[in-house]
């Protein structure tokens, strides 16, 4: 989290500004159809499936992008590939996850912020 400040304040520190854009991110549960900013799922037995979440296109050429996760109200960094716009996770069934994307553009030193959330119920 304090690597993420930084990098952010240096940004600012730097000139950039936010992106104007509308970009999104979908998510995706158990290989079902993305849907933007919010996925739902009902397997029934599940504990745990797989959530695929996907910064919606168009993307600048030169981007990286920080992952990180929301769960259970608290908020920590994800092993997701930096130069790729799709993280795959695990969720729990009855356990909301929520992740934010923070996009930065790195010709001209803009960024964005999307997040998605998934949520899995088992049928139990």
């Amino acid at each position: 989290m304090r690597k993420l400040m930084i990098l952010v304040l240096a940004l600012v520190l730097l000139g950039a500004s936010t992106a104007a854009t509308a970009a999104t991110m979908s998510c995706s549960l158990d290989g079902v159809d993305f849907t933007p900013k919010y996925c739902f799922g009902m397997l029934p037995g599940a504990h745990y499936a797989k959530a695929v979440f996907r910064v919606d296109p168009p993307l600048p050429e030169n981007f990286e992008v920080r992952w990180r996760k929301v769960l259970k109200g608290n908020e920590y960094d994800v092993p997701c590939n930096a130069y790729y716009s799709v993280c795959t996770l695990s969720i729990q069934a009855f356990v909301p996850l929520t992740v934010i994307a923070l996009v930065l553009e790195q010709d001209n030193h803009t960024w964005f912020e999307v997040s998605a959330t998934a949520f899995l119920e088992n049928g139990q």
